[in-house]
């Protein structure tokens, strides 16, 4: 019984965690919005990258394919609710999840020790820091063609 009270627990735990973080990344996408130069439709900053960057890189391994999902499905229901245009929903949908596949991919890679299946453990070294860096570069490359 104490098993599935923390159980419990813990999902309580991830939930407020996935969804304070859904929160966030739809707020940042609005302060961005908020930045469009007309008519070129240019952001003069893009908080909603490194939102989610920060979003994916503390997810846990068991919660990160549902957190990507989410992340799109916010991302493009953000984007049409701030008149967006299909595109730019498909791109929230499928890029910048897509973007964020390949940092937790190349991060787990190049720093497997960082996350666990229950959440991620604290940046020890510098080659910690550079696998993320380039993972992150990684996720910004894939973002840009995409």
């Amino acid at each position: 019984q104490r098993a599935r009270a923390r159980d419990r627990g813990d999902l309580a735990g991830a939930s407020v965690r996935i969804a304070s973080w859904a929160v966030a990344y739809a707020v940042a996408i609005w302060l961005g919005h908020l930045t469009l130069v007309e008519p070129t439709e240019f952001a003069l900053f893009w908080p909603a990258s490194g939102a989610a960057l920060l979003w994916i890189a503390t997810s846990a391994a068991r919660t990160l394919p549902f957190e990507l999902g989410l992340l799109g499905v916010v991302g493009a229901a953000t984007v049409r609710a701030l008149d967006g245009t299909t595109w730019e929903a498909v791109e929230a949908l499928v890029a910048v999840p897509a973007a964020m596949a390949v940092f937790a991919a190349a991060s787990s890679r190049w720093a497997p020790e960082l996350r666990t299946s229950d959440g991620v453990r604290p940046i020890s070294t510098l080659r910690q820091y550079g696998a993320l860096v380039a993972a992150a570069f990684a996720a910004g490359i894939t973002e840009g063609v995409a």
